[in-house]
């Protein structure tokens, strides 16, 4: 009361410095608050008392701790006026808010559970459940948790594990800061957290133990799980969105650019995995490309495939080397039956959406739906060629990979090496 009367009221400070018979002491003090307010406890001084504990105040520099200058916090006087913002310090580290956006129907069915999981837990005690979300696709990710967090009020607040100090104490205050939030704002703390980022085993237990003992909601997002420990964790896994809703997504985003793709939108969902987000960039860039001109439907295809070719790419610039293929039919010299068997595996591609999705063969398994082709022979007999041919008549690219650059003789190492390069249909 005092510390916030001093911001708030002019005539306060004088006033505190003739209750305190000191010209030099226009401030509150614990010595001052003791004197002057009814039933004043000498408990309330203590450092894990509500006033030092929460850091409602800062005590100023001082000898003794009775008579040194006390001041109130920023956000809790802001707070006390009206302005309810995440503190200033959570922010310098890179804390940013997150707004609800629209979800596929998979998605949002993923957020409801965490929801509710979260309603349940809190019959009992909600601030010892965290949730965790498993992709690598960390828009989605941000998204689903967002709208989990409406559905029960809390504002989301995503923060990287890297923006986290390693030192005890200063991480402990930013845990004391997300906790103050979570109780003044209703904030949920998005942890975006991955074992990959983090090299050095005191920063590792320092995060762990951070996790384990915020009592806040909290969400990690990660790329692999994270081990549960004391705490109760619960893991969700976030998938892409179905072929269906892939389709839909791609003619709500195309309905105003390219009404008439002739079957196109099929086509694309069957070759690429694409997210909600990826598929509204792709979208925006087709239209940013057509927005001047109006250009043909063949011409608007090629154009959307090349797009979603190049968004496909997987990063594997250290481990393989794309190749710009431009051979044709008619530079293949083979005979007829080694022809007729690429022909059969150009057409095979091809004709997967009808098979998969119209036919329904899609639906029986997740696997073997790929198609694999080993060309043999000696040197200069055309395996490379080959491989052109079928790219560009399919528009795929194509990749040359060193294998002896990617396989190691340590157990475990090809394929940690490997691991998220190859993840898209292509």
């Amino acid at each position: 009361m005092l510390c916030a009367s001093v911001e708030l009221e002019a005539d306060i400070a004088p006033l505190c410095a003739v209750a305190q018979g000191d010209a030099q002491r226009p401030y509150p003090t614990f010595s001052l608050a003791l004197a002057a307010l009814p039933d004043a406890s000498w408990s309330a001084l203590a450092p894990n008392a509500p006033l030092r504990y929460w850091q409602l105040i800062e005590v100023g520099a001082g000898n003794v701790l009775t008579t040194s200058p006390l001041r109130i916090d920023e956000q809790i006087l802001h707070y006390l006026t009206g302005n309810r913002d995440l503190n200033r310090q959570l922010v310098e580290r890179g804390a940013i808010a997150l707004k609800s956006v629209p979800l596929v129907p998979s998605h949002l069915h993923l957020a409801d559970q965490m929801a509710n999981a979260w309603y349940l837990a809190s019959q009992e005690d909600a601030l010892l459940l965290a949730l965790q979300l498993c992709s690598k696709d960390m828009t989605s990710q941000r998204a689903i948790a967002a709208a989990a967090c409406s559905r029960l009020n809390l504002t989301p607040f995503a923060i990287s594990v890297e923006s986290l100090p390693t030192d005890l104490i200063a991480l402990n205050q930013v845990k004391c800061l997300w906790e103050r939030d979570a109780l003044l704002n209703g904030v949920a703390l998005l942890l975006e957290w991955d074992d990959a980022e983090i090299q050095e085993p005191k920063q590792q237990m320092a995060i762990g133990q951070f996790i384990e003992q915020i009592s806040a909601p909290i969400i990690l997002l990660n790329q692999t799980r994270c081990r549960q420990k004391h705490r109760p964790l619960i893991t969700f896994d976030v998938s892409s969105p179905t072929a269906e809703e892939q389709r839909l997504l791609w003619e709500n985003s195309l309905r105003e650019i390219a009404p008439d793709l002739n079957g196109q939108i099929g086509h694309l969902v069957a070759h690429f995995n694409f997210s909600a987000p990826a598929i509204r960039a792709a979208s925006l860039k087709l239209q940013s490309l057509t927005s001047n001109e109006q250009p043909s439907p063949q011409t608007i295809q090629a154009q959307l495939w090349e797009m979603c070719r190049i968004q496909a790419r997987p990063r594997l610039d250290e481990l393989a080397q794309r190749i710009e293929s431009s051979a044709q039919w008619h530079d293949l010299v083979l005979p007829d039956s080694e022809r007729q068997v690429l022909q059969d595996v150009a057409t095979q591609l091809k004709q997967r959406t009808k098979v998969y999705e119209h036919w329904g063969f899609g639906s029986k398994s997740n696997r073997g739906l790929g198609i694999s082709a080993l060309f043999a022979g000696a040197s200069g007999t055309g395996k490379t060629m080959a491989a052109e041919v079928l790219a560009q008549t399919l528009q795929l690219d194509l990749y040359r990979i060193d294998l002896s650059a990617v396989v190691s003789k340590y157990i475990g190492e090809t394929e940690k090496t490997w691991d998220g390069c190859l993840m898209r249909r292509k």
